[in-house]
């Protein structure tokens, strides 16, 4: 697919071809969803979104730096919370 740059990560949701990306530029992260051949920015604003992890119908998001995050994503409506704060 072209435009995707500075991917990270991926993991396969194994419905379809539905595949998850972290995508970083200059610490500033995202996580698009890429299906059907079109990608969609589910999650912008991260700081270096490094870890991936799926169980449907959330997706688990780290952040890869000392006061990082886990982050669940509620992929039914995009709603976030943060399940743990990295304290170093």
């Amino acid at each position: 697919m072209t435009d995707l740059y500075s991917v990270d990560n991926i993991i396969f949701s194994g419905v379809g071809d539905e595949i998850f990306a972290t995508l970083e530029s200059q610490s500033q992260g995202r996580i698009v969803r890429i299906s059907n051949g079109e990608k969609v920015t589910l999650v912008s604003n991260l700081y270096r979104p490094d870890g991936l992890a799926y169980g449907s119908p959330y997706l688990y998001i780290t952040e890869e730096v000392d006061d990082g995050r886990v982050t669940q994503l509620d992929l039914r409506n995009l709603s976030r919370m943060v399940l743990a704060k990295l304290g170093g």
